[in-house]
């Protein structure tokens, strides 16, 4: 079946009925997601700003330490949230083509964050001073990835 199908099939379904019914759930949904967002975008744009030099008053690895369980739980709140307000919209959502970069930046963000710590978290406690240029670049894409993400957000709602 085809993707429009589907999308019409979630859209119709009661739980998109009950995200959109009422005066306040699809509100409270939105909110929380943009908490959620807040979250992921703070903590990971934070830790991507110590990587490249900033704030060096904090270790890398101490910030990672602080920062990443933030971000986790902002994508775990994120990604139920964003599901339900996609569901309540799904059939024009899933014909969005902001809709659909911004779920690739996503999920090149999170393949990009779960790279770096494979990569670098051995290496993290040797970073006082600098990091390698790698991983510099890879905390300059991070940002980038993760600043488009709610901004391509808004963006939907108005193109």
């Amino acid at each position: 079946m085809q993707a429009a199908h589907w999308a019409q099939v979630l859209q119709d379904s009661g739980f998109a009925a009950a995200i959109r019914g009422g005066a306040f759930v699809y509100p409270f949904v939105n909110i929380l997601h943009v908490l959620a967002v807040g979250l992921i975008v703070g903590s990971i744009v934070a830790l991507d700003f110590r990587v490249l030099g900033f704030a060096r008053i904090v270790s890398v690895e101490g910030a990672s330490r602080l920062l990443t369980p933030f971000a986790v739980a902002g994508l775990l709140i994120a990604i139920p949230s964003g599901f339900a307000l996609f569901a309540a919209d799904a059939v024009s959502l899933s014909q969005n083509k902001l809709m659909w970069i911004k779920l690739a930046l996503i999920a090149l963000g999170i393949a990009n964050a779960l790279l770096f710590r494979k990569l670098w978290n051995p290496h993290l406690g040797a970073w006082e001073r600098h990091a390698t240029t790698l991983a510099k670049s890879q905390a300059l894409l991070s940002i980038l990835i993760w600043l488009s993400v709610p901004s391509l957000g808004r963006l939907i709602a108005y193109l």
